[in-house]
């Protein structure tokens, strides 16, 4: 499993078994599997929690174009997000009249244990999050995300935070939430989502620290390697945790 490409592999599929997961959870949403095709609609209002992504390689852009009306149907923002393999899928993104928004890197961790002593933030301490605690932990995520509560409320639930493969935190400095995490773990994989903090508060290593809070908790769970999908603010954090881009993954999002 050292090729990039097997590594690619392994985390779209172990995200698009994330999402199906976190579909089951929601009160006002959904996410089904077509093959190599994940589509869904969360009920946020921010087009990268709707959409198609393209996570294989056999391609029919007639069922990606059906699976975008049926979510446009809906009355939400939605993205398109396509590996590499089916870049031919731009065609469709025009077409709609879709925005191009560049590429999202996808990343791994191949070895859990060698993050473990980075993150170490003194001021810090850590809660891990209830699903009885899910309205604080949802209003930090908005905050950190400069986003709607309505929207992540909608992403997370209580049922999602019952998942019993879920780990959730809230980082807290004098008793006040500034960062936010979350580690879904299936197997050996752990996907680590939610990342973020909040404005005031950046620049001080705590979006570091709540990652390695996750992978320490995957660990603990068995899990031997990690992936997510990065913005371009935590790109240089997840480098310093070992995590390598092993696939840009295409963004287009509907248009405004």
């Amino acid at each position: 499993m050292d090729a990039p490409g097997d590594w690619a592999e392994l985390a779209s599929q172990a995200l698009a078994e994330t999402f199906l997961a976190f579909g089951n959870t929601m009160e006002q949403g959904w996410f089904r599997r077509e093959g190599g095709v994940l589509a869904g609609v969360s009920g946020a209002s921010l087009p990268t929690l709707n959409g198609v992504w393209v996570v294989g390689d056999e391609l029919d852009p007639s069922l990606i174009d059906h699976l975008l009306d049926v979510i446009a149907a809906e009355g939400v923002p939605y993205c398109l997000q396509v590996r590499p393999v089916a870049g031919e899928l731009q065609s469709v993104a025009e077409r709609r009249g879709m925005v191009r928004l560049g590429e999202l890197p996808l990343m791994v961790l191949d070895e859990l244990s060698a993050s473990r002593a980075l993150g170490q933030v003194s001021d810090v301490s850590w809660l891990r999050v209830s699903p009885d605690q899910v309205e604080q932990y949802v209003e930090a995520l908005a905050r950190g995300f400069e986003a709607p509560v309505a929207a992540m409320a909608a992403f997370v639930t209580r049922r999602t935070l019952a998942l019993a493969q879920l780990d959730c935190f809230l980082g807290l400095v004098s008793g006040e939430a500034v960062t936010t995490a979350l580690a879904f773990t299936n197997g050996e994989a752990t996907g680590i989502y939610n990342v973020a903090t909040l404005a005031e508060h950046r620049g001080r290593g705590y979006g570091l620290a709540a990652t390695a809070q996750c992978l320490s908790a995957a660990s603990q769970r068995g899990a031997r390697w990690a992936y997510l999908q990065s913005s371009e603010m935590g790109f240089s954090v997840y480098q310093r945790l070992g995590f390598r881009t092993v696939e840009q993954w295409h963004l287009w999002v509907s248009p405004t």
